[in-house]
């Protein structure tokens, strides 16, 4: 059952519309350019996300898959539009810098008593890996990382302002138009 046909086939808008004072007809047309942004950010909001969740999934995926951190980066495969990527690209790009500017060479140390170890045997990776950064160097990649991480929820953020005035104005605005 179509209940919209109704309404305009009858004019009942185009007669309330007429008979509209002038604020009524500005209240009207404020109401319908603020329900136009809103929509605008709506549509972009969910398609930003629907995006980043999608994209996100196959940067996981493909992180998931791989021992060394610094993979993905070496290979230059791209995840663009998955904000958990970007703060991966600033850290593995920031990383690989102090790796190369700025290495550490750690010597193995042998245990005074044989048999007993002196490192964990739980990652043969990290073991193997003789160069490293140094604390300095970790600070200045957590840095980048709160950067990028301040960057990318103001990305997911933007446009929201337009959205929560909408919301919390547009009662208000329709207010007028009853007064």
């Amino acid at each position: 059952m179509n209940f919209v046909a109704p309404l305009f086939a009858s004019g009942a808008l185009r007669f309330a519309f007429e008979k509209a004072t002038i604020e009524g007809k500005i209240t009207i047309g404020v109401l319908i350019v603020v329900s136009i942004f809103s929509w605008t950010v709506i549509i972009s909001k969910a398609r930003q996300l629907y995006r980043a969740r999608k994209i996100g999934k196959k940067f996981f995926i493909a992180y998931r898959a791989t021992r060394d951190p610094l993979d993905i980066y070496r290979r230059k495969e791209e995840f663009d539009g998955a904000p958990a990527y970007e703060l991966y690209y600033t850290g593995a790009e920031e990383t690989e810098y102090h790796l190369k500017n700025n290495p550490v060479q750690i010597t193995r140390f042998q245990s005074i008593v044989p048999g007993i170890s002196t490192q964990a045997q739980t990652d043969v990776i990290a073991r193997a890996i003789t160069t490293k950064i140094s604390h300095a160097s970790f600070e200045s990649v957590r840095v980048a990382l709160e950067r990028a991480a301040s960057t990318e929820a103001l990305s997911l953020e933007k446009g929201m302002i337009v959205l929560s005035t909408a919301v919390a104005g547009g009662p208000f605005i329709g207010l007028l138009g009853t007064v």
